[in-house]
């Protein structure tokens, strides 16, 4: 979690240069919203599959949760913030049955 965390933080610290970079690169940025799209939904499906994370989510919802917590943590002096939202985020998507496996923040 860690990892996507910092990944969140750099993409954020793009923000400013992203649109000159996106206009010279036709589909980028659509190409990356599907990539990153399916590697949530996969996640989710597996997850769902086992009985560990919830069924009624989708990729769209998490990805839609993850770019709201960038956006808050970026305007806020607490550097762990985003950590602990996206900690929120997964322990939320977390059913029951994988909570008795340790949860989301068991596997950190």
């Amino acid at each position: 979690m860690a990892d996507f965390v910092a990944y969140m933080r750099t993409k954020r610290g793009m923000a400013e240069a992203l649109p000159a970079i996106l206009a010279t690169r036709e589909g980028l940025r659509p190409r990356s919203r599907e990539a990153l799209g399916e590697a949530v939904a996969t996640l989710l499906c597996h997850g769902a599959a086992t009985g560990a994370l919830r069924s009624d989510v989708t990729a769209r919802e998490v990805l839609m949760a993850l770019g709201g917590i960038t956006m808050i943590s970026g305007h806020e002096e607490d550097p762990a913030l985003a950590a602990r939202l996206v900690g929120l985020l997964v322990d939320g998507l977390v059913t029951a049955r994988g909570a008795g496996t340790g949860g989301a923040r068991g596997s950190e």
